[in-house]
């Protein structure tokens, strides 16, 4: 009787140490539905006020081609005969975007297609991925903020760093500050660790 009294407690051991311990996952809140809010578009950090906005289309932010070109130092024009924007910088091979398709496409090599390519009004909107394959550019949709964040590679007179986790942004034109403690900062990097961004302009928007 002993003995199965010993046995029967080495397999109830067995059976509780080999258990798997399964870690705790916290359930994290969804972002609430914000495409009935304004949305915005930071620049090299700087708010840009006129021509077109990002845009909620089908429940996806997209967004404005044009806008975001022309800030980058981008001349813009739309071609009838191929019905495609062409866009180029310093006299580089020009990239071609059909709104028809969605297939972005340099020197006769597809690049990319974007599926989520939308013409509203004679703007084009596109998805922030979009800007991967462009030189210079890269752009990030900030859902906690509703806020397009671009960055170019042209130098600018201010810093900044912008904190996609928290949505603030800090700068002081003319007196640069150390790039430090924050999610995401954007401009070209320097020798120095600081950030130079780009100058900025402001265009009217059309297709």
């Amino acid at each position: 009787m002993k003995k199965h009294r010993i046995l029967a407690c080495t397999v109830a051991a067995i059976l509780t140490f080999s258990t798997p311990v399964h870690a705790f996952e916290p359930v994290l809140d969804p972002l609430p539905d914000l495409s009935s809010y304004p949305t915005q578009l930071l620049v090299d950090g700087q708010s840009v006020k006129q021509g077109a906005l990002p845009q909620y289309i089908d429940g996806t932010a997209l967004l404005p081609l044009r806008n975001i070109l022309e800030q980058a130092g981008y001349t813009v024009h739309w071609d009838s005969k191929k019905q495609s924007a062409v866009f180029s910088k310093n006299d580089a091979e020009a990239y071609l975007l059909s709104p028809a398709t969605g297939t972005l496409t340099q020197n006769n090599a597809v690049l990319w297609t974007d599926p989520k390519i939308t013409v509203e009004k004679g703007t084009t909107y596109v998805s922030a991925d979009l800007f991967d394959y462009v030189k210079d550019i890269t752009a990030n949709w900030d859902g906690a903020t509703n806020t397009a964040i671009v960055t170019t590679e042209t130098p600018r007179d201010n810093v900044y760093c912008y904190d996609l986790g928290e949505g603030t942004y800090s700068g002081n034109p003319g007196n640069p500050l150390p790039n430090a403690g924050c999610h995401r900062c954007a401009g070209r990097r320097e020798p120095s660790g600081r950030d130079y961004p780009a100058r900025l302009s402001s265009h009217s928007i059309s297709r």
